[in-house]
């Protein structure tokens, strides 16, 4: 797989020595495109377990993603059952990808986000690595079957140990709290990205 996407595509990566080779770690990334589980997977060089959403898992799509990595989680509400598995995931030294924004943005700007994954940071203590991904929703738009060769990039930002905010007492409020810490970092990311292509800089 990352030879042929290396090969198709024009792939760059910035910001890999951020990523601990090892220990449990939370990668949190935006959403621009289907392909954005298999491009971080291409640019980590570690395997990854992650989040998708509970209507892919059918027939053989599911096979595929559960080959991937992948786990199903229901987008209304929280769902439960997916935060514990994330949870013993984490417990086992896994590395874990969320996209707290749920569905495919526009790769502009970050959507609304739940608070979920500064619920599994809090629970499990592990530090965060905020990823950007950009070139997906152009390799691979809404409602494209084929995807078109173009420039990928994958921002690895610095590590956040976030922590579980022990002087704050109630739990949601730790969870928004961690939750709107990174996606402030990501926020400055993804505008740094869409400068640097503005300018034709890489």
């Amino acid at each position: 797989m990352k030879i042929l996407l290396r090969g198709f595509f024009k792939f760059r990566v910035h910001g890999s020595e951020n990523l601990p080779q090892e220990g449990p770690i939370v990668l949190v990334s935006n959403h621009v495109s289907y392909m954005d589980p298999i491009v971080v997977g291409v640019a980590v060089s570690r395997p990854l377990r992650y989040m998708a959403k509970e209507e892919l898992f059918g027939g053989f799509s599911g096979r595929v993603l559960k080959a991937l990595g992948a786990f199903p989680v229901k987008r209304a509400g929280m769902d439960k059952m997916a935060i514990r598995k994330a949870l013993k995931l984490l417990s086992e030294g896994d590395a874990l990808l969320v996209f707290p924004e749920g569905t495919r943005g526009n790769g502009v700007k970050l959507g609304q986000v739940k608070d979920g994954v500064g619920m599994i940071i809090c629970k499990s203590n592990v530090p965060a690595i905020p990823v950007v991904i950009s070139g997906t929703e152009k390799a691979l738009p809404r409602g494209s079957r084929w995807p078109k060769r173009c420039l990928i990039e994958v921002r690895f930002g610095s590590l956040i140990h976030a922590g579980c905010k022990s002087d704050i007492c109630r739990k949601r409020e730790k969870y928004n709290v961690v939750t709107k810490e990174i996606m402030s970092v990501m926020e400055k990311m993804v505008e740094e990205s869409s400068r640097t292509a503005i300018m034709g800089v890489h």
